[in-house]
């Protein structure tokens, strides 16, 4: 936690700078080989954010490859935000699917193991080598790169 910091601004102008930000952000260099690479390979992609839609829309639409994905999903129309398991339920019902029929791709171990406690198969994208959190559910795949993926996917089956 940060203290002695003032904000300069009220709260919810502060929450439009912040998500402002977050919007501006680019993909990191490996999504988009590993989305065509995916997409190739015959899986079905969608998103599910805690953030909006919009901004997967721009992102995927800016790195030419947003008709890789069938759907870009928000917890804005979900019961619950993730890692809650009415969020991931939200997706499968969506994808018209069910949970176990699932792999969630993240980087955040907390989403992983969300997902995994909702029944859906992980992979866990560890693109900074770190130790993946004992007290989480540990994620089916580990891989240090999108692209990474297939072949582990193809190890597993």
């Amino acid at each position: 936690m940060f203290t002695g910091l003032e904000l300069n601004r009220d709260l919810e102008s502060a929450v439009k700078h912040v998500m402002a930000g977050l919007s501006a952000l680019g993909l990191h260099p490996d999504v988009v080989a590993g989305v065509k690479a995916l997409h190739t390979a015959g899986y079905r992609l969608a998103t599910l954010t805690n953030g909006t839609a919009q901004v997967a829309e721009k992102l995927f639409t800016e790195a030419g490859i947003r008709n890789s994905f069938d759907l870009l999903l928000s917890v804005e129309d979900a019961p619950s935000w993730k890692p809650g398991k009415a969020s991931y339920e939200y997706a499968a019902a969506a994808c018209g699917t069910t949970p176990e029929q699932i792999l969630l791709i993240a980087v955040h171990p907390w989403d992983i193991h969300g997902a995994s406690r909702a029944g859906l198969a992980t992979a866990w994208i560890n693109r900074a080598g770190g130790l993946y959190p004992n007290y989480f559910h540990a994620p089916d795949h580990a891989v240090s790169a999108l692209p990474d993926l297939i072949p582990a996917l193809a190890e597993g089956s």
